[in-house]
């Protein structure tokens, strides 16, 4: 069995000096497949850390913050949204929505990221599991001529309700950041029955749409329903021949 997906985003970039104010992406990626930075999933689980956001517009939570950098700066990250808007201010001045900030010893805020972006994971120990996000697009680091960065990898914790920053690397303006959360733990997919029957078929194609725009659409090779992502709801499905058809915009005609 295989799962294919074509994800389309539409969002404004004010940060880049550029004119181009509206983007559209599109990805597509065999057996393992994201559908945006915070959203993971393969032929078997998914990584959803969504949830794992707190609302821009509140202050920030204690558990988002981490202050003892071995170089004495100081980070606040949030998860596929900027950080507060409301007590980092700061974080947001030089171009834009930061989804993770640093504060240095000098009292200045820079933004360590602003475009979310899925990476590996690299585990520490034999046996972790987790899922791993990047930030791209920071404040410009003039010490090593490059735009700042911030990685993190979420380690598979149960007992860790939100989130736990264990530590923070900083290299050249390459932040890594590694936490655990009951998040980063993988979930299988779940049937999905819709009008009392189950939505199998040798090709499926399922689309999906958030309430902020997103649009994607996932093409599920095998005997295997659309599978229920958290934050996204299912708008259609439909049988098709080949999932190169399978598209948010040609998802009114499937038909090879």
């Amino acid at each position: 069995m295989r799962l294919f997906v074509h994800a389309t985003w539409r969002f404004s970039f004010l940060t880049f000096p550029f004119a181009m104010q509206v983007a559209t992406i599109v990805l597509m990626f065999c057996f393992t497949f994201v559908i945006n930075g915070c959203l993971v999933a393969n032929e078997k689980a998914t990584w959803n850390i969504t949830s794992l956001a707190y609302n821009p517009g509140e202050y920030a939570p204690k558990e988002f913050y981490f202050g003892g950098a071995a170089g004495g700066n100081q980070y606040y990250i949030n998860f596929c949204k900027p950080v507060s808007q409301k007590d980092l201010k700061k974080c947001h001045t030089r171009g834009g929505d930061s989804l993770a900030c640093q504060q240095g010893i000098d009292g200045t805020f820079h933004s360590a990221g602003r475009i979310a972006l899925n990476v590996p994971y690299q585990k520490v120990q034999e046996g972790q599991q987790g899922v791993a996000i990047q930030y791209v697009g920071g404040d410009y680091c003039p010490l090593f001529g490059k735009k700042r960065t911030t990685t993190i990898h979420l380690t598979c914790d149960p007992s860790v309700p939100t989130i736990l920053i264990e530590g923070v690397t900083e290299d050249r303006c390459d932040y890594t950041i590694r936490a655990k959360s009951q998040y980063a733990c993988a979930s299988r997919f779940p049937s999905l029955v819709r009008n009392g029957q189950q939505e199998t078929g040798p090709r499926l194609c399922c689309v999906y749409k958030t309430a902020d725009d997103f649009e994607t659409s996932i093409c599920v090779e095998g005997d295997q329903s659309c599978p229920v992502i958290e934050s996204f709801t299912l708008e259609r499905s439909q049988p098709v021949q080949h999932c190169r058809r399978c598209t948010p915009r040609n998802s009114n005609d499937y038909r090879d």
